[in-house]
């Protein structure tokens, strides 16, 4: 798995903390090999002048998980908080999948619990930067429930490009 990310707003969005290791590439480098770094998984870097490029081999997370399956019967049945515990413990075991992170955004937004959806589609973001759902949500949430507009275009913007 490659993931690209560019240096621009986005990364910032989604790893705020990067920031601080811009003009320091071997720092950004470390930086992102501990924020993907899986058990002892460690993923190869690589910082050009527009971008960050992480590629790894990171456990295979079926999106049609037996679990994820039942989450979401339970969530359709409207059994949210069933569905929510399986699609936690999903997430947990399978921190690589934003399948996973993303419907568990899509249903904490549902409960109204906006700052933990935006996490979890940070988190579906952080490991597909292209993730169309997930970007349309994260600038949904900001627009509707933050009123932060600039930050909701950061995410808009990037879903266009």
């Amino acid at each position: 798995m490659t993931i690209s990310l560019p240096i621009n707003d986005f990364l910032f969005q989604l790893f705020p903390e990067s920031k601080r290791y811009l003009l320091d590439r071997n720092a950004l480098k470390a930086y992102f090999e501990d924020k993907y770094t899986l058990g002892s998984s460690r993923p190869h870097v690589d910082v050009s002048k527009n971008a960050v490029h992480i590629s790894m081999m990171v456990p295979h997370s079926d999106t049609w998980h037996p679990l994820y399956r039942k989450a979401m019967e339970l969530n359709e049945s409207g059994l949210l908080n069933e569905a929510r515990i399986l699609l936690e413990e999903l997430v947990s075991t399978y921190p690589q999948n934003p399948h996973y992170h993303h419907q568990l955004a899509l249903l904490l937004a549902s409960q109204k619990q906006q700052t933990k959806a935006i996490d979890h589609c940070k988190k579906a973001l952080m490991w597909n930067p292209d993730f169309q759902d997930a970007l349309s949500l994260i600038g949904t949430l900001y627009i509707q429930d933050k009123t932060d507009l600039d930050t909701a275009m950061i995410y808009i913007n990037h879903k266009c490009e």
